[in-house]
C-alpha cells in the first residue's frame, strides 16, 4: 500500500492497512436506511408492457400476481362475493331461467303451428 499524503488532526485517529466493512448488526441497520436496499428492490417486476414503447413496466409486482397494482393485480371483488353483484341479470340461475323460458316459448309456438 502506498500513502502519498495524509493529514491527521490533533486528537484524530488514522488506520494503516487494508480496511474492510464490518459484517454485523450495524450493517443491517445501514442496509435498511439505504434506498438501494429496500425490500421492494429484489421483488419480481411487473410483466405488463407499454403499447407505445414496448418496454416492460418497472414497478414491483404484487405478491401472488405477475403484475403491479397499477396494471390490475388484485382488482375487482373476490369470486363468490355477493356484495359485488349489481343486478342478477347475468347470474348462472338467471341465464338458465332465460334458456328454459326460450325453450318453452319455442315449444309453444311449434304446437300453435301444428294446431293451425
Amino acid at each position: 500500500m502506498t500513502v502519498q499524503h495524509v493529514h491527521v488532526a490533533e486528537g484524530g485517529q488514522a488506520i494503516v492497512g487494508n480496511v474492510t466493512p464490518a459484517q454485523g448488526a450495524g450493517c443491517a441497520e445501514k442496509m435498511e436506511n439505504n434506498p438501494m436496499h429496500w425490500p421492494m428492490h429484489p421483488a419480481s417486476r411487473c410483466h405488463a408492457k407499454s403499447k407505445r414503447s414496448g418496454f416492460q413496466c418497472r414497478a414491483p409486482a404484487v405478491r401472488g400476481s405477475r403484475v403491479c397494482r397499477m396494471h390490475g393485480a388484485g382488482g375487482g371483488a373476490p369470486r363468490g362475493n355477493s356484495n359485488a353483484l349489481k343486478h342478477g341479470l347475468n347470474t348462472a340461475e338467471a341465464v338458465e331461467e332465460r334458456r328454459m323460458l326460450a325453450a318453452l316459448t319455442k315449444q309453444a309456438r311449434a304446437r300453435l303451428v301444428e294446431l293451425a
